[in-house]
């Protein structure tokens, strides 16, 4: 997971395994905007996108906005 999370962005990430709870429990470790589990296509329509770490500001679909740069 260190390996995996050792960079400035942090967009997307995918993870594909046969054991769900492993899944899952990876998924929550993953310092991504949005993490695909056991599929290709990672988006939703009802669901906030959006990157983390360097990948961009905020969240698109989200209820929160952004302030501005400090």
């Amino acid at each position: 997971m260190k390996l995996a999370n050792d960079t400035e962005f942090g967009p997307i990430s995918y993870v594909y395994t046969e054991d769900l709870k492993r899944g899952l429990r990876l998924s929550g470790q993953m310092q991504s905007g949005t993490v695909a589990l056991n599929r290709g296509l990672a988006s939703d329509r009802a669901a906030p996108f959006g990157g983390s770490k360097a990948s961009g500001l905020g969240r698109e679909g989200s209820n929160r906005r952004h302030q501005g740069i400090p």
